[in-house]
């Protein structure tokens, strides 16, 4: 086979191999853009959840807030200091639970975020590359086809 030939198809290589890591670049940059929203569509999910459970809590405290009222109204108002400092207990066990509701609906925020932006930068990082490897390969395909053509102008035989 001629120089000019084999020169030919080691370019022709050079350049689908080249084409090839650019495009696994960017199909791995894409899949973590895919990741990346579905990790924020699942913190979101979550949030929402929490945020339902959270309106069922408050119902339900409203709802035995009442009832102690209307036993204490039974009875004829506050007894001693008792009734005061189970409604004080009570309120503040109440606060509490609203209050942890509200920070794991912080955390899925939080590191529904964090994982998007972990896989955007992985996407990212993947497409770089590709595109550094793709100019690698035909960096080095020119090479190859420069060395070949050399080789094919030297004088035979010497």
């Amino acid at each position: 086979m001629d120089p000019f030939t084999i020169a030919l198809i080691v370019a022709a290589s050079a350049a689908t191999s080249s084409y090839t890591s650019y495009q696994q670049g960017q199909a791995q940059e894409s899949m973590a853009e895919y990741n990346a929203k579905v990790a924020e569509n699942e913190a979101l999910a979550t949030q929402q959840a929490i945020e339902a459970e959270r309106a069922t809590l408050t119902k339900a405290q409203r709802e035995l807030k009442a009832k102690q009222r209307m036993s204490i109204a039974g009875r004829g108002g506050l007894q001693a200091g008792t009734d005061l400092l189970s409604l004080a207990e009570q309120a503040k066990e109440m606060q509490l639970d609203q209050l942890e509701l509200s920070r794991q609906k912080d955390i899925a925020g939080a590191r529904g975020a964090s994982q998007a932006a972990m896989q955007r930068y992985r996407g990212a990082t993947a497409a770089y590359t590709g595109k550094w490897t793709a100019g690698t390969k035909l960096l080095g395909g020119a090479a190859r086809v420069g060395s070949l053509y050399q080789a094919g102008k030297a004088p035979k035989g010497t």
